[in-house]
């Protein structure tokens, strides 16, 4: 929901709301120990604040992708 970064309520500090969605995937590699992963973050690459400064309001990062292995043993 919508909100205000300080206690004021200021306009410059207003904070929209907002959603954020995120997928992500597993594979098993054959009947070994390694899976595959695989994931995007911020899929609608969604406009947002993730951090409230002193001296001001830090937008989130865009859509980002991440690729990766995991070793089980």
């Amino acid at each position: 929901d919508d909100s205000f970064a300080d206690d004021s309520n200021t306009a410059a500090r207003f904070m929209p709301g907002y959603s954020v969605w995120d997928l992500s995937g597993e594979w098993q590699i054959g009947a070994g120990p390694l899976t595959a992963l695989a994931g995007i973050n911020n899929l609608l690459d969604e406009e947002y604040y993730a951090r409230i400064r002193n001296d001001g309001i830090d937008p989130a990062p865009g859509r980002n992708f991440y690729l990766g292995l995991r070793a089980g043993f």
